[in-house]
């Protein structure tokens, strides 16, 4: 006890403890070498400033108590600034230049408090030394009981692979946010006879199709294991941590072992990880994986992550390290993804080929207009109804260029392959404005078409949805017999 009241431990308690808090909340999707490699990392940085504090105050006890109130603003930044902006009125206080301004006026303060009141350091080591062994304590036994529970396996589905014929290379070409032509058509006034044209021109053929879920992680999760979500989606009560389950059951999924069983070599060029591919980026701006979700908050990277709200996008045009951490990421990972898939060339591969490709768009932000110049304000902040509107139509144009330009590449390249276009989900943007999308479901309402081959389309049924879109692939493809789970949507 008396060495609690010498000595201020609390500072290597609490890297300790951000990270063994970090590890329990992100359990199962973030090692222990990358949790050890961060908190290294955090250490290092913690001494510098202590060092730094110390050449000034002089003081040791003194040093610790400045070095642990600024090591908390600066590692939970994005923890109290997440809570001020989704309170209705408290979210002025989320700014940068109000949070930064308490913070030094807090410290100043805090300084002279206690520089003032040295007989209660003792008292105050005491304190701060058992609250951080109870949170380190805490966290450490949630650790061990984590670790010590079963992991829920999702669940496989019976595939016949001795059915199997031919096996062409199969590229799923995943376009976030792609509405249904009616939805355009109804809601936007527009016409997408370009893309319904190009489909017919190049023998695609379009399915009934509408998505299950209206967030990207669940509807992809549902797709590529061919069932629903268990336990039944409930946005309202949606965490990180609910995400996160939905990223291990996209990487582990039911879809990606059948073609592997079946021979074919994975292509990852998503957002997401498959088994051992990583994705074609560590982060974009609505996934973390690995150890983004650790050091996610802590202040230099949220800055990071909203320079391009704070810098001017006509500047941050002209500066690809901004591009690729802050709001622009998405747009840097959308065009190294054409890059690839513009190169492609599986002819001579010794493997047939299974190809996911995953672009974030025309989802917002919205990069580009119409014919590929560059969008200086690609947010939807401050602008009507009509600007959105016709932001997204011009932004949805550009879109399909890229979908053709990429289609066309991969037929002429392989004519005997099987080429997928589908949308996880449609435009959501407007689902409860009336004036803008007066059909409620219509966030469910996306795209999907077929090119096959051999022209095996089977019997398309008059509704499908994403969850059942691969049974109707293995039904027509590669000789199956699954029947469709009902049609079923969550919001």
């Amino acid at each position: 006890m008396k060495l609690l009241k010498q000595y201020p431990f609390f500072l290597l308690l609490f890297v300790l403890f951000f990270c063994l808090h970090g590890a329990v909340e992100n359990f199962g999707h973030i090692s222990i070498k990358e949790t050890a490699l961060i908190g290294l990392s955090i250490l290092f940085q913690c001494s510098l400033f202590f060092i730094f504090i110390f050449i000034f105050i002089r003081k040791f006890i003194l040093t610790s108590f400045i070095a642990l109130f600024t090591g908390g603003f600066y590692f939970f930044f994005g923890v109290f600034q997440d809570k001020l902006r989704f309170s209705s009125s408290l979210a002025f206080l989320g700014r940068y230049s109000v949070l930064i301004s308490i913070f030094f006026t807090m410290i100043f303060a805090l300084f002279f408090l206690l520089k003032k009141k040295q007989s209660s350091w003792p008292e105050i080591l005491l304190f701060l030394n058992i609250l951080f062994l109870i949170y380190t304590g805490y966290d450490l036994f949630l650790l061990l009981l984590l670790n010590n529970q079963k992991q829920i396996k999702v669940s496989t589905i019976n595939f016949d692979y001795t059915k199997v014929v031919k096996k062409p290379n199969v590229y799923f070409l995943l376009f976030d946010g792609y509405p249904s032509v009616k939805v355009m058509k109804d809601s936007f006034d527009f016409d997408n006879f370009g893309f319904t044209n190009f489909l017919s021109k190049n023998s695609f053929t379009s399915l009934p199709i509408s998505s299950n879920y209206d967030m990207t992680q669940f509807s992809m999760s549902s797709t590529l294991n061919m069932n629903y979500i268990n336990p039944l989606y409930n946005l309202s009560h949606t965490t990180q941590q609910e995400y996160q389950k939905r990223q291990k059951e996209i990487s582990n999924a039911t879809v990606f072992e059948i073609f592997e069983n079946m021979g074919y070599q994975l292509e990852n060029n998503s957002i997401f990880d498959i088994h051992n591919l990583p994705g074609t980026s560590s982060e974009n701006n609505f996934l973390l994986t690995n150890g983004i979700l650790l050091t996610d908050k802590i202040f230099i990277n949220r800055l990071n992550k909203d320079m391009g709200r704070i810098v001017p996008q006509s500047v941050v045009k002209w500066m690809p390290f901004l591009q690729r951490n802050s709001i622009f990421k998405d747009m840097v990972n959308n065009n190294n993804i054409e890059k690839v898939l513009l190169k492609k060339n599986n002819l001579h591969n010794p493997k047939p080929i299974f190809n996911y490709a995953h672009f974030i768009m025309p989802h917002a932000p919205h990069y580009y207009d119409s014919v590929g110049n560059f969008n200086n304000s690609p947010l939807l902040i401050n602008k009507s109804d009509d600007q959105i509107k016709n932001e997204f139509v011009s932004y949805l144009k550009y879109t399909n260029s890229v979908m053709e330009k990429v289609v066309l590449h991969l037929i002429k390249q392989d004519s005997n392959a099987i080429v997928i276009l589908l949308s996880d989900h449609g435009y959501r943007a407007f689902k409860n404005n009336n004036t803008v999308l007066p059909n409620k479901l219509s966030s469910l309402e996306n795209i999907g078409a077929v090119h096959f081959p051999n022209n095996n389309y089977g019997n398309i049924p008059d509704t499908i949805t994403n969850v059942n879109f691969f049974r109707y692939l293995f039904n027509t493809q590669f000789y199956q017999n699954f029947t469709f789970v009902k049609d079923s949507t969550f919001q």
